[in-house]
């Protein structure tokens, strides 16, 4: 069957292209989820994707750092 991403894909991309055509779209999901959806840049306004880059490991005085946030316009 494979990942739940792929089997919802076209259907998922379908349905939030025609929702939000003209509109900008901002993308704030967790990439499991960003998996499901393919931006079709012909109908929206413009798409832009958020991605939180952390640090795979804690850093040692365990003090938590600041998420850097990256755009992508697409």
């Amino acid at each position: 069957m494979g990942k739940l991403s792929t089997w919802w894909r076209e259907e998922i991309s379908l349905a939030l292209n025609k929702y939000c055509a003209g509109a900008v779209l901002i993308d704030l999901l967790p990439q499991e989820h960003s998996a499901a959806f393919v931006p079709d840049e012909k109908l929206l306004g413009a798409y832009f994707k958020v991605d939180l880059a952390t640090n795979q490991a804690p850093p040692a005085d365990t003090t938590p750092k600041q998420p850097k946030v990256v755009w992508r316009a697409t």
